[in-house]
């Protein structure tokens, strides 16, 4: 005789064995869930498939989104996270001049401080997809207001705050900034405003003239400058040497200078005038901090600060 279970007893283990199946199925599906900040795209976020699924370079440091957003620790080991999102719907237009249209956003980061950094970035298509460029600072803790396409320059309007102006505050001073795709270091870089082009950047070199300190701006919103115009100078050789002029003395020493990477070593040698209120300690204290460097259509020489923490512009 065949032993049949009881209906109900059947409806009982049928339930059983589908929530341990369905239990199982969820675990699987946790194990294998995918961590946002480890920015391992799937089949639906393939990075270069769309501008808000790019990798951007914040800070000398890769940054790849899905769907909009990078979470990552702020350090090992740390319960803060940095958290990189896309602020705005991005604009697309032909900034490169290829013919095919690109796209212009906004990108937010908060490191776990009270800080919230803005900047603006490109998408830059291409055959094999959208290449995000290097991201540029507009500030912290601003507000922005709308971005514009003039011809192939991003202009971005947006609300800040003075330079002895507390974050207590909100941000009630207009500002614009005309930006430019450079295409040599797939990088956006800031112009004058009605602005259109003196120089190709892809032609510069440094040692093309003797360059000039016009001041060094930081990302918190402020900036230094020369008490004097002119008084700080820049000459590069092709052998590795530069010398140049401070508000007091002469100085030479060696560089190293890979691609876009630049590194002034520690054996700058100076002369011994003595000069009251001089800011030639600064300036190359900011020298030997230098990481990397480009060019702008306007002639300038941006050198950048080691961490994002700011950038001396020559010109």
């Amino acid at each position: 005789m065949t032993l049949r279970p009881h209906p109900k007893r059947r409806l009982i283990l049928l339930h059983w064995r589908g929530l341990a199946l369905a239990t199982i199925a969820l675990l699987l599906v946790g194990c294998r869930g995918v961590n946002r900040s480890e920015s391992t795209p799937g089949p639906t976020a393939q990075l270069g498939f769309d501008p808000l699924n790019t990798t951007y370079t914040i800070g000398n440091r890769p940054v790849s989104l899905i769907d909009g957003r990078n979470e990552e620790p702020a350090a090992p080991n740390s319960s803060s996270k940095n958290i990189t999102q896309v602020l705005n719907t991005p604009l697309f237009a032909d900034i490169n001049k290829d013919g095919v249209d690109d796209a212009v956003l906004i990108l937010t980061q908060s490191t776990g401080g009270s800080g919230t950094f803005y900047y603006v970035a490109a998408a830059i298509a291409t055959p094999e997809g959208y290449q995000g460029t290097t991201a540029l600072l507009l500030g912290d803790r601003i507000k922005p207001q709308r971005i514009e396409i003039i011809g192939t320059k991003a202009r971005i309007s947006f609300l800040t705050r003075g330079s002895e102006e507390s974050f207590v505050n909100d941000p009630t001073i207009p500002r614009q900034m005309d930006v430019i795709y450079i295409d040599d270091n797939q990088r956006l870089a800031e112009v004058a405003i009605g602005f259109e082009g003196e120089a190709d950047p892809n032609r510069m070199t440094l040692q093309m003239h003797p360059w000039t300190w016009i001041k060094t701006v930081f990302n918190n919103d402020t900036a230094k400058e020369p008490r004097q115009a002119g008084d700080f100078t820049l000459n590069f050789t092709e052998d590795g040497q530069v010398s140049g002029t401070t508000d007091c003395n002469t100085f030479h020493g060696t560089v190293t200078v890979e691609k876009h990477k630049i590194h002034f070593h520690e054996n700058i040698a100076m002369t011994r005038k003595f000069c009251e209120g001089t800011q030639e300690m600064e300036f190359i204290a900011w020298l030997k901090d230098v990481s990397s460097f480009f060019f702008t259509s306007r002639g300038q020489l941006i050198m950048e600060l080691k961490y994002d923490s700011g950038s001396m512009i020559f010109r």
